[in-house]
């Protein structure tokens, strides 16, 4: 819910705006994509595991599940300024886990 950090938009906003018009941003935001379901993928099957994560769905459902989230996220706390429906989000997504 910080806005204090702008470098990690760029990833995102590039995402939405030029994707489709550019092959090298899209190719850099599927690299960048990638990396982030790869490390999620990683925590969920070491957590779920370790029993700390519900099993109750594939570790790399719950990633991409968690990006979608993840992303949305960004997306709305530039749109609203409710901190407590960001947070709601927040906690929902974490309550999945």
């Amino acid at each position: 819910l910080d806005r204090s950090e702008p470098r990690t938009r760029i990833a995102l906003f590039s995402a939405l705006e030029l994707s489709r018009q550019d092959p090298i941003v899209e190719r850099l935001n599927r690299i960048y994509s990638a990396k982030l379901e790869q490390a999620l993928f990683h925590l969920f099957e070491l957590g779920q595991r370790s029993g700390e994560i519900k099993a109750s769905c594939p570790a790399l459902e719950m990633s991409r599940a968690f990006l979608g989230s993840y992303y949305g996220l960004r997306i709305m706390g530039q749109t609203i300024r409710d901190k407590h429906f960001l947070r709601d989000v927040l906690n929902g997504t974490l309550a999945a886990l």
